[in-house]
């Protein structure tokens, strides 16, 4: 099995479009169907963030749960 690390959203959207790819964030397989040949991790995308905006709080996909309970 292959593990890609892209470090643009759109070399993680290419990526996530072969054959057999499925994403990986926070250890967990995100949309998967069936088993994975290559995982496209989100761990360098910056989508570590918790925002707040007005009554929403938009959630990165790779925010701790560390870092959602602070």
């Amino acid at each position: 099995m292959e593990i890609l690390r892209p470090a643009s959203i759109s070399e993680a959207q290419k990526a996530g479009k072969a054959p057999g790819a499925a994403f990986l964030g926070g250890g967990t397989w995100l949309a998967s169907a069936g088993s994975a040949r290559t995982l496209v991790s989100l761990e360098k995308l910056g989508r570590d963030l918790v925002r707040v905006e007005g009554s929403a709080c938009p959630l990165g996909a790779m925010v701790p749960f560390q870092q959602l309970i602070a």
